[in-house]
């Protein structure tokens, strides 16, 4: 009955009589208004007769305050669940940066790595490089020293 949960007796017969002006189906032209503004008185004279009476009113009000209990138990459940697909997805996110760092710490080391391979690659080619070319230099003196026409 739009009303607000402490309204005294005299609020509520008060909007019982407007909303029963506003509702009541002669006013309406069409048949499915009519339906509807029936259907609506209905719900307005079981609201009066259940706000009316004081023994069915505390029913009434105990409901809506169980009601109230129940609503808020559901909204901090939600917020519960709320939390923890929050923490959820942090967790996930953690993991996900955890895992970039150490596949970029494993691309670091296989560079320094192959680094190290390719400096030892070119190290042992100098090293056989010089060897022959000291192997070369001491053929032509020995060519030389012999008058051989190899290196002459």
């Amino acid at each position: 009955m739009e009303l607000p949960p402490g309204a005294s007796p005299e609020d509520i017969k008060t909007q019982y009589r407007f909303l029963c002006q506003v509702w009541h189906p002669d006013k309406f032209a069409s048949s499915q208004h009519k339906a509807r503004a029936e259907e609506k008185m209905k719900q307005i004279n079981a609201a009066y007769a259940v706000l009316s009476d004081p023994r069915k009113r505390a029913d009434y009000d105990a409901g809506r305050a169980t009601q109230g209990v129940w609503e808020q138990k559901q909204r901090q459940e939600e917020e519960k669940r709320k939390q923890r697909e929050e923490r959820q997805r942090q967790e996930a996110e953690r993991r996900l940066e955890e895992q970039q760092r150490q596949e970029a710490e494993r691309k670091k080391q296989e560079e320094e790595e192959q680094k190290k391979r390719r400096e030892e690659q070119y190290r042992q080619r100098q090293e056989t490089a010089n060897t022959v070319n000291h192997n070369n230099a001491l053929n032509r003196v020995f060519c030389k020293m012999n008058n051989f026409p190899c290196c002459v």
